[in-house]
């Protein structure tokens, strides 16, 4: 009987220390469902190789339209689109009516009557100014053209020597319309493709317009 007492007591005794480990070693607030399922994703993404990497920008292609022009004929922005392997997905002409300068007018304003603009030929010829013409009709009528130029730079050079001679001459653009073709162009690239595109074109062709496309309703 005493044996058995013991027995029991050493049981007792064992049960009551492997109890107080286990509570001491437990955690004290224990993760709920979600957490674990958390952390097992997290852990299984860890080990996985073939994650998908979150996409950025760069790597999103995407549908782009440009508008170029104007042009004289279509084969320079075919010829472009070869040799730059611009690779684009579709290219449409179409024709629009544009305003283009053809040159600068350097003029003497007119006077208030025709009898007044002979008498300032005759003073511009006395400040040595001879390649100039009167205009004695049309909506310039009165005014004396001092020449013309092909460039605002040019113009404005000339402007400034007759300036020096006493003459205060004026400038006037000269622009005409004309049917010019323009070009839809159609690609799929990302953003860093888009941006060499574009730098590539400007390179190019620094006169014309490239602009995305317009939405149509």
């Amino acid at each position: 009987m005493r044996y058995l007492f013991f027995l029991v007591l050493l049981v007792n005794v064992i049960f009551y220390f492997w109890h107080w480990r286990t509570e001491v070693l437990k955690p004290l607030i224990e993760p709920s469902v979600e957490e674990l399922n958390r952390q097992i994703l997290l852990l299984s993404e860890v080990n996985d190789p073939n994650m998908q990497q979150p996409v950025s920008a760069n790597d999103v292609y995407q549908m782009i339209c440009y508008e170029a022009g104007p042009f004289d004929n279509k084969q320079e922005i075919l010829d472009w689109n070869k040799q730059n392997l611009v690779e684009a997905e579709n290219i449409v002409f179409h024709f629009k009516d544009v305003e283009v300068v053809d040159g600068y007018l350097l003029f003497y304003p007119a006077p208030e009557s025709l009898a007044k603009a002979e008498e300032n030929v005759a003073i511009l010829e006395a400040k040595g100014v001879n390649d100039l013409w009167l205009f004695r009709f049309g909506e310039m009528k009165g005014a004396i053209s001092l020449g013309f130029y092909d460039t605002a730079k040019q113009a404005i050079h000339a402007q400034e020597i007759l300036e020096k001679l006493g003459v205060s001459a004026k400038i006037k653009k000269h622009a005409m319309v004309r049917n010019h073709i323009f070009s839809r162009i159609i690609w799929k690239g990302n953003d860093q493709k888009i941006e060499k595109i574009v730098a590539d074109f400007k390179g190019k062709f620094p006169d014309k317009r490239f602009e995305k496309c317009q939405k149509t309703n």
